[in-house]
């Protein structure tokens, strides 16, 4: 995400219907509505079977329908080579049936209400069953409603040329198969998921996706809230939006939140949510994160301007929910001064990695001499692991307050360090005095000065 100045109120962008039809089934207007239904139903998942009826009905047949649809179709991957191949598609719910018929080929997948008695394949789930399928954690027993039926040929008694039958019916187990895949509980890795949705999370610039998938494992079946600082397309609408796609699939209990300086109405969708703002305006962010948030993950791959880093980054860690996960994607840019970086002043905390650095001593401020006046900031107190790889960064939220090392355990090595600058009185503590845009990163940092009150 490029920076321009100024900012405007964050508001959420008027999904349009996706160019591609194999995407959405949804107009905009319904897509608005989706949003809570969708929140209640992913809690629901993981509930009870009853508790996830209850929530259908509380729904209503028609709207969930039309979600658990979207988000099938938002799943499945094209087939090469495949010509358009019908499927029939019936979701049971009390004694009605809301039937769709699902169009797979080479391009996607595509879907239109209605049954298609032409179909040569026939699938039927319990409505509820299928979302406890598509939004339950991967251990709960779903999928148990499932019904098939072939219908290919059912209605001639020809004996004469089973191969001829045999070669129709590639193509029709092919389309099921792309169907019933994108209702496995075993999701793609997340690399395979980065190139399919043209992310540069992996490779050739950047190979974030095993860091990634380290850190975020745990959160995979969870139903998080992620919001992510930068879209990419740049101007255009309609272009960008990879990462968040990635995101919806890997999180498949997650609503996923996008901020970028520019409109990116054209990729809104459900589960996918865009905002416009600038990164830099703290009170923007606070607007965001009160109506959207708290939040389980917060990526910032925006400007990659330090200041802007170090804004986000100190204004929407409050934000996080304990346990959750903070990420500074490109770290690069910190040490290229168009960007505000310091390439001659490596632990100067205007660069956004020199004031990361900070946070190493931050973990460790229980155990640092307090000098008069100064008190931990909120970093200090609330970040509870600080991990770096090559470019990204990840920080871990937790209330870090586990005691000073007890007064009885001597301070001095045995014997005794003369060497002055090994003193303890002498470490650093990320407090140095500094002037303008130092000072204020100074503030920023987990050791504020006497009177910045974090």
């Amino acid at each position: 995400m490029s920076h321009t100045p100024g900012s405007s109120l964050p508001t959420a962008n008027s999904p349009s219907p996706a160019a591609d039809s194999s995407r959405s089934t949804a107009g905009p207007a319904s897509r608005a509505a989706d949003h809570d239904a969708l929140e209640r139903l992913l809690l629901a998942a993981g509930a009870r079977p009853e508790d996830t009826l209850r929530a259908v009905h509380e729904t209503g047949a028609a709207q969930v329908v039309r979600i658990a649809v979207d988000e099938l179709i938002s799943r499945c991957l094209p087939h090469p080579e495949l010509p358009d191949t019908p499927v029939q598609f019936d979701l049971r719910h009390e004694d009605r049936t809301h039937s769709h018929v699902l169009t797979v080929s080479g391009k996607g997948v595509s879907a239109a209400p209605g049954p298609d008695p032409t179909a040569p394949m026939w699938i039927s789930y319990e409505l509820s069953d299928l979302v406890r399928a598509l939004y339950g954690p991967a251990g709960a027993r779903a999928g148990r409603t499932r019904r098939t039926e072939l219908r290919l040929g059912r209605d001639t008694t020809d004996t004469s040329d089973p191969e001829s039958w045999i070669r129709r019916m590639h193509p029709v187990s092919d389309a099921v198969q792309v169907v019933l895949a994108a209702l496995e509980p075993a999701p793609p890795a997340l690399a395979e998921l980065a190139l399919r949705h043209r992310t540069d999370k992996w490779g050739p610039l950047h190979w974030f996706t095993p860091h990634y998938e380290r850190h975020f494992a745990q959160l995979r079946d969870e139903p998080v809230r992620v919001l992510e600082i930068g879209i990419g397309g740049y101007d255009r609408a309609d272009l960008g939006g990879g990462s968040l796609r990635t995101w919806k699939r890997y999180f498949r209990r997650g609503l996923i939140h996008g901020l970028d300086i520019f409109d990116k109405t054209g990729i809104d969708e459900p589960r996918i949510t865009t905002l416009k703002g600038d990164q830099s305006d703290p009170d923007l962010l606070r607007d965001i994160a009160d109506t959207y948030g708290p939040f389980d993950i917060v990526i910032d791959d925006g400007s990659h301007v330090s200041r802007h880093v170090i804004t986000a980054l100190t204004t929407l860690f409050p934000c996080l929910r304990p346990g959750g996960l903070y990420v500074v994607e490109d770290l690069q840019w910190a040490y290229a001064p168009g960007f505000g970086g310091t390439p001659d002043d490596l632990a100067s905390p205007r660069g956004s990695t020199g004031f990361l650095k900070t946070l190493v001593d931050g973990l460790h401020h229980e155990d640092i001499p307090h000098r008069a006046g100064r008190r931990p900031g909120y970093l200090a107190e609330h970040v509870g692991a600080v991990h770096f790889y090559r470019g990204i960064a990840f920080l871990e939220k937790a209330a870090n307050s586990e005691g000073a090392i007890p007064p009885w355990i001597p301070r001095s090595a045995v014997p005794p360090v003369e060497d002055a600058a090994h003193t303890e009185d002498d470490a650093h503590t990320g407090d140095d005095t500094h002037t303008g845009d130092d000072a204020q990163a100074a503030a920023d940092s987990p050791w504020p000065p006497p009177g910045n009150g974090h």
